[in-house]
């Protein structure tokens, strides 16, 4: 090596030649890997082939982890071309997924809120009589012995 050149770039050229500590993250196996999953999907390959597929190259992941992912990437990627990247990278994907604001979209660790119902509004007589509907009784059903006994049996 040069000692002519700076810091960085020796270690640059020197850290290129080792092998990462960490494994590549399974999400991120998936977003380098979506053509071709797009493509044999079109091509009427099932979800369950694909994970096959992908399994014999080492990206352990079961049918409906591989569907959420897919989903999530493309949807990740759309946000991505509608704000003006026609191309996005595999990074970019990946760091909209976990971008801030993306809650309930896309982002895996994140889960959707609950739609709310709308509160009734008030009678326009309040003292009025109304119809109430009904309700299942809501009591919980009850309680069963935590032992299994069989009365024919001798203990």
């Amino acid at each position: 090596m040069e000692r002519g050149r700076p810091l960085s770039e020796r270690l640059k050229m020197r850290a290129e030649d080792l092998e990462p500590d960490k494994a590549t993250a399974t999400i991120f196996k998936i977003i380098e890997a979506r053509c071709v999953i797009a493509e044999q999907r079109l091509r009427g390959l099932s979800w369950a082939a694909l994970t096959r597929l992908l399994e014999e190259e080492g990206v352990n992941l079961s049918e409906g982890t591989l569907r959420n992912y897919a989903r999530m990437i493309g949807i990740a990627e759309a946000a991505l071309r509608a704000k003006g990247n026609p191309d996005p990278t595999d990074k970019e994907i990946h760091a909209a997924l976990y971008a801030p604001g993306n809650a309930g979209r896309a982002a895996p660790s994140r889960m959707r809120p609950l739609p709310q119902k709308p509160l009734p509004s008030a009678p326009a007589h309040f003292g009025a009589q109304q119809s109430t509907p009904t309700r299942p009784d809501l009591s919980p059903p009850p309680a069963r012995s935590s032992v299994n006994r069989n009365p024919d049996r001798d203990l």
